[in-house]
């Protein structure tokens, strides 16, 4: 760990000639407010909508009003401002995670049962979740609307039962955008961005499926898609699923990208995983014509 902290901190000469540390996380007093940020903002804005993961009928065009279903206040805010001036639908916020009455209130229906907000205590639980089930009553809002869009914020799988519910339109894996989340999610849902994230994590079609109890255990080598190859699982969605408004030859009217792979094979003998991933390379896709 030291080492890892220690060798980029030399190789850009951190250790000299530069300003005094003015900013602590569990000292607010001696935070001084310095500004660094300049135009970082469109760069992860960027980064935010071209590395979502879609399995969608987006992009969404006629949507005449949407009901957003979410506490996540600052990324929320953005996103109602967008969709509603420059789209010209209504937008119906409400802040309440678990509003079934709002969320059957209109055309279509947004939310995001899991968060970017850090807090000690979630649902009962300090600390890590406990299952891998949605947060905030989740599964009931995608009872109450015929175009329910869910949006995952998270930093692992999640249980996704109701990918094939007649109610889902689409399931946009968000996962952690930064702090334009709001504006980069609004680029992707109406296609103003072809987003070619993959998905960096196995989605099984039960918990029984995974290798362990994945909130605590691995299992050596077979972790996440190793394990299911190993065990030849019949997944959900699999490791480094992509989809986009466009195919390998990108068919959309949005300029892409795809993500080619590399991926290293052995037999059983080796004791290893049937396929390992060992390189990969972003290849840009221009719009069709």
């Amino acid at each position: 760990m030291a080492t890892r902290i220690l060798t980029p901190w030399y190789l850009l000469h951190q250790d000299s000639g530069f300003p005094a540390v003015n900013f602590d996380v569990f000292n607010a007093s001696k935070n001084q407010g310095v500004n660094v940020q300049q135009d970082h903002y469109k760069i992860i804005r960027a980064v935010g909508a071209t590395s979502t993961v879609l399995q969608s009928a987006l992009p969404l065009k006629k949507a005449k009003s949407i009901a957003l279903i979410s506490a996540d206040t600052g990324p929320t805010i953005r996103l109602l401002i967008r969709v509603s001036l420059l789209s010209g639908n209504t937008v119906y916020w409400f802040s309440d995670d678990s509003n079934l009455q709002g969320a059957a209130s209109a055309n279509y229906t947004m939310f995001s049962p899991t968060r970017t907000l850090v807090k000690n205590t979630v649902e009962g639980n300090m600390g890590d979740r406990n299952d891998l089930n949605l947060w905030y009553n989740g599964n009931a809002l995608i009872e109450v609307n015929p175009n329910t869009i869910v949006v995952l914020h998270t930093v692992g799988p999640v249980l996704i039962l109701w990918a094939n519910h007649p109610n889902i339109t689409a399931i946009v894996y968000a996962l952690l955008p930064g702090q334009e989340s709001g504006n980069a999610l609004a680029d992707v849902l109406f296609g103003d961005v072809n987003p070619s994230g993959r998905l960096p994590h196995t989605i099984a079609k039960k918990a029984s499926d995974y290798p362990a109890n994945v909130l605590y255990n691995s299992k050596g080598l077979f972790i996440d898609y190793r394990w299911f190859g190993h065990k030849d699982i019949e997944l959900l969605y699999t490791f480094n699923v992509s989809d986009g408004y466009g195919h390998n030859q990108n068919t959309g009217k949005v300029a892409g990208a795809k993500i080619v792979q590399l991926y290293l094979g052995f037999p059983k003998s080796a004791g290893e995983p049937p396929k390992v991933l060992r390189g990969f390379q972003k290849v840009f896709l221009s719009r069709s014509a």
